[in-house]
């Protein structure tokens, strides 16, 4: 295939595959987003890194379908536009024809091994320290209500019904482990957080008070009308450090290291073997796709004469193979880890079989016959 042409197609199905990403990965980070950042925290500013932290992983995971997906339109389009016939007629191979796609598979291969393997780790701790932060902050304007809170180190444990307005918030719950072993459950109906201190307090108004001594089965309890109670922490101070670290943080260097030490089973080995799968086996299905793809088309699209151009018959199979491979990275590896020799194998196939597609349309159905060849320039002239 000419140079020139070569490029221009190249540039074609990037641009596509880019488009395809966009429209997946935008509206995938969003959900994301709000289900794992509530509302009040996304008033605060907490949305941005929570976007940094899930964009990356995001746009490698739906790399491969994207870079998939707009080589299954692409030469579709032009199948259907008869060009993939006129390129038969200047005696082009469906080899060569799909070389574009096999290109631009293999970069999308090589920029997902790379967002997968450093840019995504770097940046994953941002989704999870944001998590961290809205659990653990002692800021009232992060709190949701019926929701359970570990505030102080875990000292306290926080509850509500619902806001009242700004400060306020109605039927509260609070359970305080003393380092005495004494515990104490207080329930007001209402509790006001009281601003501008050095620590975090609140005013609890309209309720009581059980207190737990240690080896004391039945409480003691009081009622109150107005009870102040300090959580004992920095209001305003630093954000809380989270105290564990996800496989999903580390880099390449990092990641192998650990290898050594995860062994065959439990917990670690599932997470070892899941997060492997996704950053190595993940990019490179940009590649299976692309040439399942431009086989599938080549193969089983009947590119001789113009017809209606259906993008869901050519979508629908790349999506379906993709959301497979994703589902097993996400869930079945993680639960059996012994499935990602089926994983791997089943990628293999793939790849296999669009490489068998594109060898049997050099005289299969894809193939120009005599009979729907390009007329002779003489034969379609118009007698004067």
């Amino acid at each position: 295939m000419p140079r020139t042409l070569t490029l221009m197609h190249v540039g074609a199905i990037a641009k596509l595959a880019l488009l395809a990403l966009a429209v997946l990965v935008l509206p995938v980070t969003a959900i994301a987003v709000l289900g794992h950042v509530p509302g009040p925290a996304l008033a605060l500013g907490l949305w941005w890194p929570a976007v940094q932290g899930i964009l990356p992983t995001v746009t490698f995971l739906v790399l491969p379908g994207a870079i998939g997906v707009a080589v299954a339109l692409y030469y579709a389009s032009l199948a259907s536009e008869g060009q993939l016939a006129a390129s038969y007629a200047l005696r082009l191979s469906p080899v060569a024809l799909a070389g574009p796609a096999l290109f631009v598979g293999v970069a999308g291969s090589l920029a997902g091994l790379a967002v997968a393997g450093w840019i995504a780790p770097s940046n994953a701790s941002k989704i999870h320290d944001t998590i961290f932060t809205i659990e653990h902050k002692n800021e009232p304007r992060l709190l949701e209500p019926r929701r359970l809170y570990e505030l102080g180190d875990g000292r306290y444990l926080f509850r509500f019904e619902g806001w009242v307005d700004r400060d306020t918030v109605s039927r509260a719950y609070l359970l305080i482990n003393e380092p005495t072993g004494e515990r104490r459950v207080l329930f007001a109906e209402r509790a006001t957080f009281v601003r501008g201190e050095a620590t975090l307090s609140a005013v609890f108004e309209q309720g009581y008070v059980h207190s737990y001594q240690p080896g004391q089965s039945q409480p003691n309890s009081i009622g109150f009308d107005r009870l102040r109670q300090s959580f004992g922490t920095d209001a305003e101070g630093a954000l809380p450090r989270r105290p564990w670290r996800g496989v999903f943080e580390l880099s390449p260097v990092e990641l192998y290291d650990l290898a050594a030490s995860v062994g065959l089973f439990g917990q670690r080995a599932r997470d070892w073997v899941s997060e492997a799968f996704k950053r190595l086996a993940i990019p490179f299905l940009a590649f299976a796709h692309a040439i399942f793809a431009v086989g599938l088309v080549m193969r089983h699209g009947r590119i001789s004469t113009r017809r209606e151009f259906r993008p869901a018959f050519w979508i629908g199979p790349v999506a379906l193979v993709h959301a497979v491979f994703v589902v097993f990275g996400e869930m079945v590896i993680f639960a059996v880890p012994a499935a990602v020799w089926l994983a791997l194998a089943l990628i293999l196939v793939e790849i296999a079989v669009g490489a068998l597609w594109l060898i049997q349309s050099q005289r299969g159905p894809g193939r120009v016959s005599r009979s729907s060849s390009p007329a002779p320039a003489a034969a379609l002239a118009t007698p004067r």
